[in-house]
């Protein structure tokens, strides 16, 4: 391929995603991997500000200077050995990895510099970048940089100068403690050759220049000895934070409004005006019987809350009792024919019958307690409705249908009997009466006429 054509560019500008084949609408260029021998017809390219030509075959950088915007250039890997016409005022990124290039003469025509990257070449002379008062980041490594002395008179005049590489060259092995030189030539080195240079470090370098290794040795101690104070001193402003949060907590008042005892309360005096207005200060027994008052308060809503919780604890010890005790009686009526009601709650109108002797051993362990649920089924509520027989035809099949909820069975039974006020209990102590004036033998038999498939004696009595 000889050059580049215009109708050329303008393919390439359509077939790249994030290019428009308009060429002044491209800030960004990207030839890379073209095999383009020669820069030319980029005259209407003008506002162009990241041009991208690595991998090609370029040798002189020519043909630019209408891009007056341009920040960055890319020219790595290619056949460049002179660095010429990069007079751009805007120019700060200029990367020539992998050239031909001898000398860094020319790099001076770029006066707002910043970054330079030109590995891999077999560049011997550096002085140039000493004009270029800019420069933050400079790799040079593997060239063919020998003289030391030259070397680190050019770093002396870059005082901005912050990322540094220069391993690879033949000068690196020949100076000794290459590194503490380096670093004590350019005050604001942050980074040297993959390794950062951390503020300790460089105390240890100012150290070594003026007493060598002994001096070192006192100041690595010195730093050592500080770096343990200063974890001391944290940890203890951690246990005096935690110790004064646990203080405010206690006392809120004390430590929210801080005032020194030992000292007389100074008068009020309404004459000192501010933007907020007069300023009062509280006086001592103010502030006493303030927190007082507040260390009342605190006591009673404890008491409050230790008096709520040993009532929940009673409610879940009652139901944990009545659970286990049911759950018990269960287990052992499944080889018997024991009526639950029968055996924990007795007939209508009676007391609690403990039953237990029918039961086989230990299937009773725990005797069953009533509940503030069973206190309600008193006497006045198992006569407080005449059943007649057409009811308790339709109690039974209405506890079929609705399995046991006998809050809708005694929905449907107000809503059929007009005039009917019967209640969810008197239900279910209607359907307990039952089942004990039916006594039935083995299964249940009470309830065989209501054709269930599950066992009703294994279910609780619902709501």
């Amino acid at each position: 391929m000889e050059g580049i054509s215009k109708k050329w560019l303008r393919r390439v500008c359509a077939e790249t995603e994030g290019l428009y084949e308009t060429p002044e609408l491209n800030d960004n260029l990207y030839l890379q991997y073209r095999f383009i021998p020669t820069i030319k017809n980029l005259e209407e390219y003008v506002n162009v500000k990241w041009l991208y030509l690595q991998n090609n075959l370029i040798q002189n950088i020519q043909n630019l200077g209408h891009m007056t915007e341009l920040m960055g250039i890319y020219l790595g890997n290619n056949q460049i050995s002179k660095i010429t016409n990069l007079n751009f005022k805007q120019l700060k990124v200029i990367n020539l990895d992998h050239n031909s290039l001898v000398s860094l003469q020319g790099i001076q025509d770029a006066p707002r510099l910043e970054t330079l990257s030109a590995t891999d070449n077999e560049i011997s002379d550096m002085s140039c970048l000493g004009l270029c008062r800019h420069v933050t980041s400079v790799k040079l490594s593997r060239n063919k940089l020998g003289d030391a002395s030259h070397v680190l008179e050019t770093l002396r005049k870059m005082n901005q100068v912050r990322v540094l590489y220069l391993k690879g060259n033949p000068f690196v092995c020949k100076l000794k403690s290459y590194r503490n030189k380096i670093i004590n030539t350019c005050p604001n080195l942050q980074f040297l050759d993959d390794r950062p240079v951390y503020e300790w470090e460089r105390r240890l370098v100012k150290a070594w220049e003026r007493g060598g290794n002994e001096e070192v040795k006192k100041e690595r101690a010195i730093h050592k000895h500080e770096k343990e104070t200063k974890a001391t001193n944290a940890f203890m402003l951690w246990r005096k934070t935690q110790k004064d949060s646990k203080q405010l907590k206690a006392h809120p008042i004390k430590y929210n409004n801080p005032i020194n005892y030992n000292e007389p309360i100074k008068s009020n005096n309404l004459s000192e005006q501010t933007e907020s207005g007069p300023q009062i200060q509280p006086t001592a027994q103010q502030v006493e019987e303030k927190r007082k008052a507040h260390k009342e308060g605190e006591g009673k809503r404890q008491e409050e809350q230790k008096e709520e919780r040993e009532e929940k604890k009673e409610e879940k010890v009652e139901t944990v009792a009545c659970n286990s005790a049911a759950s018990r009686v269960e287990e052992g009526t499944e080889g018997h024919g024991m009526k639950i009601s029968t055996m924990l709650e007795g007939s209508p109108g009676q007391g609690f019958q403990d039953n237990s002797e029918h039961l086989p051993v230990n299937s009773l362990q725990v005797p069953y307690q009533r509940t503030k649920r069973d206190a309600a089924f008193s006497s006045e509520i198992w006569s407080s409705l005449k059943w007649t027989p057409s009811m308790d035809t339709k109690l039974k099949s209405l506890c079929r249908r609705f399995l046991f909820d006998f809050k809708r069975v005694a929905q449907s039974l107000r809503k059929d009997d007009v005039g009917n006020t019967v209640t969810a209990p008197e239900c279910r102590a209607r359907m307990r009466e039952l089942d004990s004036l039916e006594q039935a033998n083995f299964g249940f038999e009470g309830y065989d006429d209501l054709d269930l498939d599950w066992d009703y004696h294994l279910m609780p009595w619902s709501d």
